[in-house]
């Protein structure tokens, strides 16, 4: 009789239990309610739930280096104390920056890689010399319509120096490798001076035009014989190689000595009405 009293009072615990965690007094559950916001202590950050305080995407701090106070995700501060950064550079052969005054700290401000102004600058600001091998610049400009250069002496290399975009100067010429920069007409050229030369230029508009003589002379001048303008309306100009200015010869243009070959004087012709059938005739005197 005793055994069956105690098998029928645990029966009934048994069955109490369970109704008690099937029901009565269990929290029911509910659906998450995320806080559009970041929530975060020193070392992490995460969204909460605004009903129960669960977290999801619970992550650590994201800095960009040691020196950076504000998580890139959250926003959160950090206190980086009193650091400050040495006023010279240290490098290594790839990057630079400042180091902490601190001894023995090892936060770095302005943490870099290495820049150049082109590819034969050997001189970062940071005062790192890199080594670019032997090149060396051509001493002929290369040019297109925007910029001048000197190509590297090694062939096939690619190394551009000098690299800058052209400058205009009075006459619209670029005043470092003499490109025009408008559009420029070659009047004919002779090697010979004896050779009359003849120009003709066709009905012009009032207006201003630019002209190019070549002198494939160590010296030389140009003299006009005849034309069917006023004097007033043309007027040759020459570069002074050595000073960069600009000469104005009238009828004449001057064009040496300025060491070198394939030196070129300038005809400008400006036109207050239009002109037909414009021509100019000319010798070049040349020296050798």
């Amino acid at each position: 009789m005793k055994k069956a009293l105690k098998l029928l009072f645990s029966v009934v615990c048994f069955s109490m239990l369970s109704l008690s965690a099937c029901g009565g007094n269990a929290s029911p559950a509910h659906e998450h309610t995320w806080s559009g916001g970041w929530s975060s202590d020193a070392t992490n950050h995460w969204h909460e739930c605004e009903t129960c305080g669960a977290k999801k995407d619970e992550a650590a701090h994201e800095y960009d280096n040691d020196h950076d106070a504000i998580c890139n995700v959250c926003g959160y501060e950090r206190s980086l104390g009193n650091h400050v950064a040495e006023s010279s550079w240290s490098h290594d052969s790839a990057h630079h920056w400042h180091a902490c005054q601190h001894l023995g700290c090892e936060l770095t401000f302005d943490y870099a890689k290495h820049s150049f102004d082109d590819d034969h600058d050997t001189t970062c600001e940071c005062g790192y010399v890199r080594d670019i091998g032997d090149h060396a610049p051509k001493s002929t400009w290369r040019k297109d319509d925007t910029h001048h250069w000197h190509d590297c002496q090694h062939e096939g290399c690619e190394l551009k120096f000098d690299f800058n975009e052209h400058t205009a100067d009075l006459h619209g010429f670029c005043d470092t490798c003499g490109e025009y920069l408008g559009q420029l007409k070659d009047m004919p050229y002779n090697d010979n001076y004896s050779v009359e030369n003849r120009a003709d230029f066709g009905t012009l508009a009032a207006g201003t035009y630019y002209y190019r003589i070549k002198f494939s002379i160590l010296s030389g001048s140009l003299n006009v014989i005849s034309s069917n303008m006023s004097s007033e309306s043309y007027v040759f100009y020459w570069k002074n190689y050595t000073t960069k200015v600009w000469m104005q010869s009238g009828d004449t243009c001057e064009v040496g000595p300025i060491n070198t070959y394939d030196a070129f004087g300038y005809l400008v012709i400006t036109l207050t009405s239009q002109v037909t059938n414009v021509y100019i005739t000319y010798y070049t005197h040349i020296s050798r």
